[in-house]
Formats: structure tokens, sequence, C-alpha cells
């Protein structure tokens, strides 16, 4: 079942909730291909990809 066939179990917030869900994913999506273009360009190595800390 998705999020989105639940009903209103977030008060009234169902939209607002699923737009920053995806607004998360898109950040994460824009962050993989940065740091897939660094890599590439060999600024960082794969470990310091993997583990950025």
């Amino acid at each position: 079942m998705k999020i989105w066939e639940y009903g209103s179990w977030f008060g009234g917030y169902d939209k607002y909730f699923i737009s920053k869900l995806t607004d998360a994913d898109s950040e994460n999506s824009e962050t993989q291909v940065w740091l897939k273009f660094t890599e590439s360009c060999q600024n960082i190595s794969a470990v310091d990809k993997k583990e950025p800390y």
C-alpha cells in the first residue's frame, strides 16, 4: 500500500509530507550525481565517496 492510499492520517498534512519526501529524494539524487562527478574528476576516492566523515 502506498503512503497516499492511507488517507488523512497525517492530520491534513499528507500532501505536505509527500512533498517533503519528494524534496529529500531529489536532494539525495543530486548529491549522488555530484559525488560521481567528483570521483570521475579524481578529486575524491571511492572510499571517500562511500564514507564522507
